[in-house]
């Protein structure tokens, strides 16, 4: 089951990095991917998609699917796809739920 999660999250990456057109509609399709598909995703990715939730609530999925500066630019769910890069997008997350994010 994690390969069908992770062929739609790679579609889903991809089509947000190569254009920005219909940034919404697949911001809202990786709302969907991540809030029901949590039994199918690796561990270190439901974590970081656990700890958005918390920190961003109904805009995780934004948090998660947009460039950001502190991943030289990267999405974190681009960069947290290896455990260890999940370890970086979990310190992002807790620097920006203490308040510690410039």
């Amino acid at each position: 089951m994690t390969s069908g999660f992770n062929d739609n999250l790679q579609t889903i990456l991809s089509e947000l990095e190569t254009t920005r057109v219909h940034e919404e509609e697949l911001l809202s399709q990786l709302a969907a991917l991540i809030e029901h598909s949590a039994a199918d995703m690796p561990e270190h990715i439901a974590q970081v998609c656990d700890q958005a939730k918390d920190v961003f609530g109904e805009d995780a999925a934004s948090f998660l699917g947009s460039s950001n500066r502190e991943l030289r630019g990267q999405m974190p769910l681009r960069v947290a796809q290896e455990p260890k890069g999940a370890e970086s997008v979990k310190d992002l997350l807790a620097r920006i739920s203490y308040g510690v994010y410039s």
